[in-house]
């Protein structure tokens, strides 16, 4: 009697806290106040049931999966890709300052007179693939595509700290590549073990040359 009294005057949030109270220390039977509204009896002192999980968290992923859950590593981790995106119109002005000077500084004897003969130089002929642009002349994309070739192949083998003469870009009559022009690839420097030749990848589009190179980061013996 005291205790309904006693609920009827405290306010409504302090009366839920007193039936919470109430029913906590109750030895016959405990009221959860979950939101689904259903009553849950437990006997004093018995340990409660594991929560369920649902399917909605089971999807949810928690923190970082275990070590042995963690993908395996790519099988070709031994290969390093290297590429290079050069603007065309710098290599331009850069060849209009300088001239022999500029193309000596990229190019080796052999691959300036592979140039020169096949008429990538001296404007013989117009540069190869791409997009033709006014005021872009057909050194200055060659020399561009250079460029960004013998940059990403350097990128592919950073350790080797590889110079401009360390890298000769030419074009092996091994295989066609469907336009009856033959693919370019790159001999690379490899210390006392003399040069390695390696697959390059030159692109022209507009203002822009780009190249790619597959790498290797294991030497071969």
């Amino acid at each position: 009697m005291r205790t309904s009294l006693l609920l009827r005057s405290l306010p409504p949030l302090a009366k839920r806290s007193q039936r919470t109270l109430f029913s906590a220390t109750n030895p016959r039977r405990r009221q959860d106040d979950g939101d689904d509204g259903k009553e849950a009896t437990q006997r004093e002192g018995t340990p409660l049931p594991p929560r369920q999980t649902t399917k909605t968290e089971e999807q949810v992923p928690r923190g970082i999966p275990p070590r042995k859950s963690i993908p395996s590593p790519f099988p070709l981790s031994h290969l390093s890709v290297g590429t290079d995106i050069c603007h065309v119109p710098r290599i331009q002005r850069l060849f209009d300052l300088k001239g022999i000077r500029f193309v000596s500084r990229i190019l080796t004897e052999d691959e300036v007179e592979a140039a020169v003969g096949r008429g990538y130089l001296l404007g013989a002929s117009p540069s190869e693939g791409g997009e033709q642009v006014a005021g872009l002349s057909r050194e200055g994309v060659f020399l561009a595509g250079r460029w960004a070739a013998k940059e990403a192949v350097k990128k592919a083998f950073p350790q080797r700290g590889l110079g401009w003469h360390d890298v000769v870009i030419e074009r092996r009559k091994v295989a066609e590549d469907g336009e009856g022009r033959f693919p370019p690839v790159a001999l690379v420097k490899d210390g006392e073990r003399g040069w390695e030749e390696v697959p390059v990848s030159i692109s022209h589009d507009g203002e822009y040359a780009t190249a790619t190179c597959i790498g290797s980061r294991t030497r071969k013996t």
